[in-house]
């Protein structure tokens, strides 16, 4: 639910469960980011990166931030010098049916294939641009986190050197 001049309503259904929604103010508009499923994809691909944009009293369309057909999971939204920025760690690569038929097999691929995302957000167009891949390597990139209490954009994020999604084996690193 969210609450606008209107009143709370609802603004969309089908949210990721661990989803945490994550408003910011950014002059005279607030901007909302979430994970909500896609349920045309398979369900090892279905998580979205999804925003919306209230002003001038109403909620835009929620849309995706950068569809490409793979997984998008934990984020991070903060106003910096000005800038709304979004970091957000995503899947490179679609997990094919098969891979996901076992759970050892979908997570190997999804650790192997996850990396940390960036992107701006656009005032006059209400979107998000400048979209670049912050890491691109073997390794399983996840969590990232703007750095609090610098005057530039910084990200923290943790990388596990055996590629354990769920960092049950190698070493994490920041």
């Amino acid at each position: 639910d969210v609450t606008g001049d209107a009143g709370t309503h609802i603004l969309k259904e089908g949210l990721l469960g661990s989803s945490i929604p994550m408003l910011v103010q950014y002059g005279d508009k607030q901007v909302l980011v979430w994970q909500e499923y896609d349920g045309t994809r398979q369900t090892a691909n279905s998580s979205v990166l999804t925003y919306s944009v209230y002003n001038n009293g109403e909620w835009s369309k929620p849309t995706a931030v950068y569809d490409d057909g793979c997984g998008d999971s934990y984020a991070d939204i903060k106003v910096i010098n000005d800038t709304l920025a979004l970091v957000w760690q995503k899947q490179t690569k679609t997990i094919t049916d098969e891979e996901a038929e076992n759970s050892e097999t979908a997570l190997s691929t999804l650790a192997a294939n996850s990396e940390i995302y960036y992107a701006e957000f656009d005032n006059s167009t209400d979107t998000f641009t400048n979209i670049i891949r912050i890491t691109d390597n073997e390794y399983c990139d996840m969590m990232p986190k703007f750095v609090e209490g610098t005057n530039d954009i910084s990200v923290a994020y943790v990388r596990n050197d055996d590629n354990s999604f769920l960092q049950t084996s190698g070493n994490n690193q920041i």
